[in-house]
Formats: structure tokens, C-alpha cells, sequence
């Protein structure tokens, strides 16, 4: 066995990482989950105040309920009348990286980018366009520079909101 095989085997497992992290099952909480879990009012008395803030106790998606179609920046009267989310078709969002949330989502696959590129010395590789899978097997032209461009101004332009979530 070369010096060079397991360093190989280790740029191929980065490389099928990546790959996977732009297909559907990569995102498919995203994909899948839209407005308000259908459960929330029989979750556990035990998240009250827990997992979901006590204040809004039946009215809260519980952490991991991605809730594709919720209004994702309500203004302060919007939550005081209808705490916490109000789901629309017109906020439906079909690509998990121009969504304005999937902050966790799109920086595991910005990370995994990043490592291939660190751990194989193809930097080029990711910059060339690839497509990242939407709603109903749209496919969302990027590279790996446009994709880490458009958080970051997703980040700047939603100061007044904390950032991006």
C-alpha cells in the first residue's frame, strides 16, 4: 500500500460528503417541512418551558422543525397577534441556500466544500458550477464562492433581525 492511499480514500469520502450534502436528502427537513408542525399542540408537557419558551406554549415549533413557509422576519405586531409563525404559500422557499433561514444547513455544506478542497488541494473543484436540489427536483446553479457570497449578504442585509437563522 502507498503513502498516498489512504490520504485517496480520505479526499474521496470529503469528495461523496459533498456531493451528498447537495442533493435532496441533504436538505430534505427543508424540502419536506412546511409550515407549522402538524404535533405541535401534543408535544410533551416536559418541553414546556424547555424546549419551547413557556409564553409560547402551543403556538412555537419545536428546535428541528425547519417550517419551509413561515414568515421568517415578522414584525413585532405580526408575533404579538400571532405568535410565533403564520404559514403562506408565498413564503414557501424551494432553495435551501437563497432561503432566509438554514443557516445550520448551509454552512455544514459550506464547511464540507472547504474541507474537500483543504484536504484533496483542489481548490477548483467546487468553484466550477454545480447544483444544489429544490422543491420538486428544482436544481439552483452555484459554485462554491457564490453560495458562501449570498450568506454572507443574507447575513449583513438581516442585521435588524440578528442575522440570518
Amino acid at each position: 500500500m502507498s503513502a498516498a492511499a489512504p490520504f485517496a480514500s480520505s479526499q474521496e469520502e470529503v469528495s461523496k460528503r459533498r456531493l451528498r450534502s447537495t442533493q435532496f436528502w441533504a436538505a430534505v427537513d427543508w424540502l419536506t417541512q412546511f409550515g407549522d408542525d402538524p404535533d405541535r399542540e401534543i408535544y410533551p408537557e416536559s418541553w414546556n418551558g424547555a424546549l419551547v419558551p413557556a409564553p409560547f406554549w402551543g403556538s412555537y415549533n419545536t428546535p428541528g422543525w425547519t417550517a419551509n413557509g413561515t414568515n421568517p422576519y415578522p414584525t413585532k405586531a405580526e408575533r404579538a397577534a400571532k405568535p410565533f409563525c403564520e404559514s403562506s404559500d408565498e413564503w414557501v422557499q424551494p432553495d435551501p441556500i437563497a432561503a432566509e433561514a438554514m443557516l445550520f444547513f448551509k454552512g455544514w455544506l459550506l464547511l464540507n466544500m472547504g474541507v474537500y478542497a483543504r484536504v484533496s488541494g483542489d481548490t477548483a473543484k467546487w468553484e466550477r458550477e454545480w447544483t444544489m436540489s429544490g422543491i420538486d427536483d428544482a436544481q439552483f446553479p452555484y459554485t462554491h464562492s457564490s453560495a458562501a457570497s449570498h450568506v454572507a449578504s443574507q447575513w449583513r442585509n438581516r442585521m435588524e433581525f440578528g442575522g440570518l437563522h
